[in-house]
């Protein structure tokens, strides 16, 4: 496993980055995302990410369109925190994952359409 913090220390102009292509890397730990002022979509796939938690530090979250964590170790997603926090997910890749789901009644109508 490879320290996640130190691969995106590496990149550089964080605030010009809309599409940030971490996957294949065997990556884990928590992220500071708090650079990525304009970040809209994040691969991170077949890494070994255990929680989308650090998403959380992304400083304008209403930006985040797409997530793909295909592949990585995640235990558990709150879906109602998660679509909360990123109101303009569109897509959410978490196959290959030994998820459980989390709140998923507290989803609303407007965060889970038809």
């Amino acid at each position: 496993m490879n320290d996640a913090q130190q691969h995106i220390n590496q990149i550089t102009n964080k605030p010009k980055v809309y599409y940030l292509d971490v996957s294949n890397r065997d990556l884990a730990g928590n992220v500071d995302l708090s650079e990525f002022a304009n970040l809209n979509t994040f691969n991170s796939s077949n890494n070994q990410f255990e929680s989308l938690e650090f998403l959380s530090t992304l400083p304008n979250k209403d930006k985040l369109k797409r997530i793909n964590f295909f592949g990585n170790q995640l235990k558990e997603i709150d879906f109602a925190w998660l679509l909360s926090t990123f109101p303009n997910l569109e897509a959410i890749n978490i196959e290959n994952n030994p998820v459980k789901t989390k709140n998923l009644n507290n989803l609303t109508a407007e965060q889970f359409p038809v």
